[in-house]
């Protein structure tokens, strides 16, 4: 019987301290338990070294291990206060100081229009205005002069392109975009926003000096709810739905803005869609999503891949804290934030996590 075991079974402490190793990362947790499932198996006998942790996805158990601190490094999950309501298939964008999940889905034809406000300096959230039609897989990003929410399904497709203004806690209208779409992928370079993926082929860019719309090279790959990231001036997009096929993809493929042109790269590991993603330390990071498009329910992902631009190659390493699709996502402060989803039983979830590097 191990040290651990034999306090639980005698019932001496309310709570015992317990020693965990992440399977991919080696990184250790000391993790205290109250009277839950893990403390039950521990009094029994039934938890060994080396087994799965019940409740730690990805975390085996090690009864006397002396925990060494993580180092330097390390790419690891954290979780974080809950959204105060749930949803999927939001939007996420920032400021420079809080994010903004707008909109998703609170059920399955249930599209929202709500504003959540996370402050990550006290890790808490507030409601701000919301916009007009409610809606799902909007796109979302920050500008110097606020908040853009672009297209989405509510339930028809959307072409709209509103702006929030923070200092306000209004709502305004920009031009909108040349073809309705949702689920693409978005992100400001300088003053342009480039909008990619969907059922639409090239590359939607707005000047908003301008408050005008032009188009660059098709993407090679037509696809939807896929994961992105900018590094070094690039759009990287992987993963996503096929558009026009049910089937997930596992392609790769890099935009570079300056030449007007598409590269393809290393595929992931694994095919994925409805997944999300941002750029960790200069790496474009990809997480959660389906493995199966056409069985919807039961199918959430929780594994984390890193993809190296200089190495051309990916990487796994630490797992989400919930497994879930549809996530929003948005870089800020060094970080990767994502932010509610879709369960493994296809309900609206308000999970919050980062990803953070030690």
């Amino acid at each position: 019987m191990s040290r651990l075991a034999g306090l639980a079974e005698r019932g001496k402490p309310a709570t015992v301290v317990v020693c965990v190793q992440h399977k991919k990362t080696g990184a250790w947790k000391v993790k205290e338990v109250g009277e839950n499932r893990l403390v039950k198996e521990l009094a029994r006998g039934a938890l060994l070294p080396g087994d799965d942790v019940p409740g730690m996805e990805g975390y085996r158990f090690d009864a006397d291990c002396v925990p060494e601190p993580i180092p330097a490094g390390v790419i690891a999950w954290e979780g974080l206060t809950p959204l105060p309501i749930p949803v999927r298939a939001a939007a996420a964008a920032t400021d420079g100081s809080r994010i903004y999940v707008l909109g998703g889905n609170e059920g399955y034809s249930t599209w929202s229009a709500n504003n959540q406000i996370y402050d990550p300096g006290t890790d808490t959230w507030t409601l701000g205005a919301p916009f007009g039609t409610g809606r799902d897989f909007g796109m979302a990003v920050g500008m110097t002069d606020g908040i853009h929410l672009l297209g989405g399904a509510g339930p028809g497709l959307l072409d709209d392109h509103q702006v929030y203004d923070p200092a306000t806690d209004s709502w305004g209208t920009r031009a909108p975009m040349p073809v309705a779409m949702n689920a693409g992928e978005i992100h400001p370079i300088g003053s342009s926003i480039y909008v990619i993926g969907n059922r639409s082929g090239p590359v939607m860019i707005y000047d908003m000096g301008s408050d005008s719309w032009t188009t660059g090279a098709s993407i090679p790959t037509v696809r939807f709810s896929a994961a992105s990231g900018v590094i070094g001036g690039k759009i990287y997009v992987a993963g996503g739905q096929i558009a026009g096929l049910i089937r997930e993809t596992d392609v790769l493929e890099v935009y570079d803005p300056i030449a007007d042109s598409w590269a393809t790269l290393t595929p992931m590991p694994v095919a994925l869609e409805a997944i999300g993603g941002g750029v960790l330390d200069g790496e474009l990071c990809v997480f959660g999503g389906r493995v199966a498009v056409a069985s919807p329910t039961g199918n959430a992902q929780s594994e984390t891949y890193c993809y190296n631009v200089a190495s051309d190659a990916w990487r796994a390493e630490a797992d989400m804290i919930t497994p879930r699709v549809e996530i929003a996502n948005v870089e800020l402060g060094g970080m990767v934030y994502a932010m509610g989803g879709r369960d493994p039983g296809a309900y609206a979830v308000s999970a919050a996590e980062r990803l953070v590097k030690q």
